[in-house]
């Protein structure tokens, strides 16, 4: 310990100690040349003796350092000032290679952090490792169930013995008011059972969270704030424990604030405010049996394991469920994302590993150039691992610029990437976001660290394995030819890459390109939409508001046609069973209510009938409209106008509706999908709901409509609330947010790839006509003609593309079958998507290659055959 104190002693210092090392040197100089005065000899030869007796002063002072340890250091200094000098001298070569770099870097890091706050970091929780979720698989739906009733939470909690703690939260998914001193605030509140925390293991920051046993109803209503919802709402101050804020008709007191960076245990909707459910809702509640609005979670107990508490849970409530690992929480975008990130992933770390071939054929072409540099370095003593850390070292410089410039990068394209969540997913972007913590930060350092070994190991080692005494003069290695093939056999590695990568961007562009173009049953083109919430609870009063906006837009200048739905278009599916007068069976179908004019709006067109009209209400004769799958299923060849079905509850058939129109297939729910069969029926005789969705169709831009409508609803009312006036082709792409993600983020990169693998090519096509000059201007002295000449190259690059191309299909298409259930209208081994990357592959090589052939072509016989 003592040894390595005084090793840190003389480091820091250093310069005092470098004084007093030339000091001594200079002293036993002086005694020496004393010594050979006294034994006669004049000035000069006294110095020469006593140099020549106390050898190299510079090799003495390095054998000092040596003995006082850690010499490695000053080295390494001395190496990262001499790499720092030669980016400067090369400021073109510089500058690629850091911009390169920083890209991939950067994209790499992005993707790490957003795969990692949404599929691999535990909740911020005591020992997550012991969490399980509950879930449940039933035969008859192809989904996993996640939410339960509380009932099942009450009957499962006290009976669990392979569980030491059971706690329910309800499923939150958006935000709500909560009114704090007068005034309305936008709050994820979450009804959650009174042993939440301490089963998590979550302790307060502030004041105290609440414990089981919880308060009993009635008492007073209690709640508890994350400590991101006290610094924002409550700036941080210790006041906020004991004030109050009201939600709905109830009023809650702030009792502490949770541990800093916990929100909760969904990814998706970090939470605002938690409150015990059990004061809110009575244990002799309906609502405790009925709805399933809870998600259960808990803990494992010493030595248990899930399958155990699954074994037992299901005996418990009767039915098979089972429990699974938790310590990630719960995430709706994580089952959605999960493999659009890896593939995103994949495609950047293709493009990083392109880029670091790419450099390691710019470090061999720059060793080369430096052949008698290294010779010289060689010649005066430096040992072979000296020059390949000098190399490294330069190397290591050039990714730590990237690595440094590439987390501003990761920033921007973490940015980018979020950017793709449609607003229903925006609570997420909290978790989501990039945040520059220590798993990150070691990910980008160990990234930066292995793309410096990975572009420049090779090359150091290859350009320091031939170094002759023949190249002081040459100034070129003796192991040229070597070197020549790992550059072709870098740049092939390259163009494979790169054909893989565009491939696999063709075929995701192309697979956006049939979903958008395809005949999905209505017009895009001068739509929009509004998501309309009127006020109260009294459905014939908030209908007659919808129907006054519905006139007062309808009237607006641009606007030819206003309808709402119940739902909108590609946003989900109401499904009713529906039965024929005289049959017992029935059949579950769309169930869809509309105004008069909506499918106009929309462009849909009636094939058959008519269209709902104003004496379509709720005093009138029962009428439906359907769809062309409908009729043909349960019409096939017949006229389905006149015929009469009804819509079965479960407790009753209601009175029978007649068909009166036919209206052309249209997507619902999903444009991958095919139409649905369903039907229509006129919004007035259905009652009202909660929210409906605007479709207005406007002569021209539908932007000005759009900026007057809050106005309009204004004036009706001010409780009216707008939300999501978009065009329509908004929607759509909302629906698309996984293909457009692929497909923009690999063309993005796979045109970085091309422009990398490019420059490469030319790099490497430039110094093969450098280096072979004097070839040229012998071929030329005999008779070559230049255009034999240019072709000769050309053909070299154009062989070498090939050849990459050849390796890189396979690959290709490897991957498009692993992501086939992603594509649409087309199969992994699509001819356009081949034939287009390999057009583009084409005249990249042409562009790249054409220009050092020209000069090739071009070089002055004589000239080339006097240069040695």
């Amino acid at each position: 310990m003592r040894r390595y104190l005084n090793r840190l002693r003389w480091l820091a210092l250093r310069r005092r100690h470098e004084d007093e090392i030339r000091e001594e040197l200079r002293f036993h100089l002086e005694q020496e040349i004393d010594e050979g005065r006294a034994a006669g000899l004049n000035d000069d030869q006294a110095r020469r003796a006593a140099r020549l007796e106390l050898g190299n002063p510079a090799v003495l002072e390095e054998a000092i350092r040596g003995a006082r340890g850690w010499a490695w250091i000053g080295r390494m200094g001395q190496d990262v000032r001499y790499a720092r000098r030669l980016l400067r001298r090369r400021p073109a070569f510089s500058l690629a290679a850091i911009v390169t770099l920083a890209l991939g870097i950067g994209g790499a890091t992005a993707m790490f952090s957003l795969y990692d706050a949404l599929i691999v970091r535990h909740l911020p929780v005591a020992a997550p490792g012991e969490l399980v979720r509950l879930v449940e698989h039933r035969a008859d739906v192809p989904y996993t169930f996640e939410a339960f009733t509380l009932a099942t939470h009450d009957t499962l909690r006290p009976a669990a013995r392979a569980l030491s703690g059971v706690f329910a939260g309800a499923d939150v998914s958006r935000a709500g008011d909560i009114d704090i001193d007068g005034e309305r605030r936008s709050a994820v509140v979450q009804l959650v059972s009174d042993n939440f925390f301490d089963v998590l293991g979550v302790r307060a920051l502030g004041g105290q969270v609440f414990h089981e046993p919880g308060p009993a109803p009635g008492d007073a209503p209690i709640a508890v704030l994350s400590a991101d919802y006290w610094r924002i709402q409550y700036a941080g101050s210790p006041s906020a424990i004991g004030s109050r804020f009201r939600r709905g008709s109830r009023e809650f007191t702030v009792v502490g604030i949770a541990a800093r960076g916990f929100r909760g245990i969904d990814i998706d909707t970090p939470v605002d405010i938690w409150v015990p459910i059990d004061q809110l809702v009575a244990p002799d509640d309906r609502d405790r049996v009925r709805g399933r609005w809870m998600r259960i979670m808990g803990r494992l107990a010493p030595g248990m394991t899930p399958a155990q508490a699954s074994l037992e849970a299901s005996a418990i409530l009767g039915r098979r469920v089972q429990f699974v690992p938790g310590a990630v929480g719960y995430s709706t975008l994580r089952q959605t994302l999960s493999r659009p990130l890896l593939l995103v992933s994949l495609v950047v770390a293709v493009v990083l590993l392109i880029a670091c071939a790419n450099l390691a054929n710019l470090m061999l072409a720059s060793a080369v150039a430096r052949g008698r540099e290294l010779a010289v370095r060689a010649a005066i003593g430096a040992s072979r691992a000296r020059i390949v850390w000098q190399l490294l070292t330069e190397g290591f410089v050039l990714s730590a610029i990237g690595g440094v410039l590439g987390i501003g990068v990761a920033h921007w394209i973490s940015g980018a990437l979020l950017a793709y969540l449609p607003p229903d997913d925006a609570l997420a972007l909290p978790n989501l976001r990039l945040v520059l913590d220590a798993r990150v930060l070691i990910f980008a350092t160990l990234l930066t660290g292995g793309t410096a070994l990975l572009f420049g190991f090779a090359p150091a080692l290859r350009s320091t394995g031939h170094i002759v005494p023949g190249d002081l003069k040459s100034g070129a290695g003796s192991g040229e030819a070597g070197r020549s093939w790992l550059r072709r056999g870098l740049l092939v590695s390259q163009v494979a890459m790169c054909t893989a990568l565009l491939i696999v961007a063709g075929v995701f562009l192309r697979t956006l390109q049939n979903l958008r173009g395809q005949d999905a049953g209505y017009i895009e083109d001068r739509l929009l939409v509004a998501d309309v919430r009127p006020p109260g609870t009294d459905d014939d009063q908030r209908d007659e508001k919808l129907e006054l906006l519905r006139d007062r837009i309808a009237a607006l200048p641009g606007v030819e046609v206003a309808a709402f739905s119940n739902v909108g278009q590609l946003a989900g599916a109401i499904e009713f069973n529906i039965g024929f007068p005289g049959g017992p069976e029935r059949f579950p179908m769309i169930e869809q209510r509309i105004t008069p004019g909506f499918l106009r709006a929309m462009g849909n067109s009636i094939v058959a009938g008519r269209d709902f009209t104003p004496s379509d209400h709720a005093r009138a004769p029962l009428v439906a409209i359907v769809n062309e799958s409908f009729a043909e299923r349960f019409f096939p060849g017949n006229d389905p106008l006149g015929r009469r079905f009804f819509r079965d509850s479960g407790t009753f058939a209601g009175e029978p509706m007649e068909i009166v129109g036919v209206v052309k297939d249209s997507k619902w729910i999903s444009l991958r999908d095919e139409a649905p069969a369903m039907y229509y029926r006129p919004y007035r005789q259905m009652g009202g709901t909660p929210i409906v969705r605007f479709a207005i169709r406007t002569s021209s831009d539908p932007r000005p409509v759009a900026g007057q409508l809050h106005s309009v609803a204004r004036s009706i009312d001010p409780g009216l609330v707008l939300a999501n006036v978009v065009p329509f082709s908004r929607i759509v792409d909302r629906t698309l947010v996984i293909e457009r993600l692929v497909a923009q983020v690999s063309t993005a990169f796979g045109v970085l790839a091309l422009l990398i693998a490019t420059v490469g090519l030319y790099g490497v096509m430039a110094y093969s006509v450098a280096r072979r000059r004097r070839e040229i201007g012998i071929r030329l002295a005999v008779g070559a003609r230049p255009r034999a000449i240019e072709w000769m190259f050309l053909r070299e690059s154009i062989a070498l593309v090939a050849l990459g191309v050849a390796l890189g299909l396979p690959g290709a298409i490897a991957v498009t079958r692993l992501v086939s259930s992603m594509l649409f209208g087309l199969g992994p081994q699509d001819p356009a998507s081949i034939a287009g990357a390999l057009l583009v592959l084409v005249a990249a090589t042409v562009a790249a290659g054409s220009v050092p052939a020209r000069r090739a072509a071009g070089v002055d016989p004589i000239l080339a055959l006097r240069e040695e």
